[in-house]
């Protein structure tokens, strides 16, 4: 048995265990300590060939055979791929066709890769479709007053990055920004489209006086954060979520980002509220439906 074949059955045998409790690096990681012998290279392929499977398996109707984890990584793939040159070796020499042109190769559907399609509104689909295929790129809010600190670090590091407007920068989902920059001090990872949530609001309006801001699905509490410094820190901040691990988490990253909190709990905001909440608010910040569909393609494990 060659050792991409080894590959595939490891890879089978984490996903087959995974239940979905915890996020699945924390389950991936559990797996490699107990089976120590699987070096690191080893352990990338693995890897690799898990999200592959998390992002297509509802192609397959989540038939974990072999031949359509080789398609997965196919259809995955942007270059020419060792797994694919050792079992598929027809397959590797398209690699690099345009993503429809593959399917097309394989005669499936891009439709079948989202289970909710039916759900969907009026949206141009298939790039939707075809978005869970590959990790987004990584967006960075800089701070204010941060804005030219990071841009240098940035280059000094020789980072690979592009600079959308103002205080928003996109760069490769490998880049080790803890090597880089103060995270959550100097700036905050957030993606794009919830970078621009408080854009609505009237400039006038926030002028006037110290707000009374409630995060309600604070969660990692990026919104909160860009609310304090859409508001230039005049807020008295509660922040909410569903389970207390999240809170804790939260509030740590507060910290770090030097915003004060002035009450925090745990609650379902579904549930009676009145006895938990301190005061009338100003601005409640609440991110529903809670499905988790804006991190889908960064966590496919969330949609398999």
């Amino acid at each position: 048995m060659s050792r991409f074949h080894s590959y595939i059955n490891s890879s089978k045998r984490i996903v087959d265990g995974y239940d979905a409790e915890h996020p699945f690096p924390i389950h991936l990681k559990k797996q490699f300590s107990a089976n120590k012998q699987i070096g690191s290279r080893d352990r990338k392929m693995i890897a690799e060939i898990c999200y592959a499977w998390f992002r297509t398996s509802h192609l397959f109707n989540r038939n974990l055979q072999d031949q359509n984890i080789v398609n997965a990584i196919f259809l995955c793939a942007q270059n020419e791929h060792p797994l694919l040159a050792a079992l598929a070796p027809e397959l590797n020499e398209l690699v690099a066709l345009p993503v429809p042109e593959k399917f097309a190769h394989l005669n499936l559907n891009p439709a079948n890769l989202f289970p909710f399609k039916d759900a969907l509104g009026a949206i141009e689909s298939e790039p939707f479709f075809l978005s869970f295929l590959s990790q987004p790129l990584l967006f960075l809010r800089m701070r204010p007053g941060m804005e030219k600190v990071v841009i240098e670090k940035l280059k000094d590091h020789q980072s690979s990055f592009t600079q959308i407007g103002f205080a928003c920068v996109a760069l490769p989902n490998a880049t080790k920004l803890e090597e880089v920059i103060a995270l959550n001090k100097e700036a905050v990872v957030q993606d794009y489209s919830s970078q621009q949530v408080f854009n609505f609001l009237e400039q006038t309006n926030l002028d006037q006086g110290n707000k009374i801001v409630w995060d309600c699905c604070a969660a990692s509490g990026g919104k909160s954060i860009l609310v304090h410094d859409k508001l230039s820190g005049k807020i008295h901040l509660t922040v909410s979520d569903i389970r207390g691990t999240i809170m804790h988490n939260c509030k740590q990253r507060l910290q770090e980002a030097g915003v004060p909190i002035e009450h925090s709990f745990v609650t379902d905001v579904a549930s009676e509220l009145s006895q938990k909440l301190p005061a009338d608010f100003s601005i409640i910040i609440c991110d529903v439906p809670c499905t988790g569909s804006g991190t889908w393609s960064r966590t496919p494990e969330q949609l398999a």
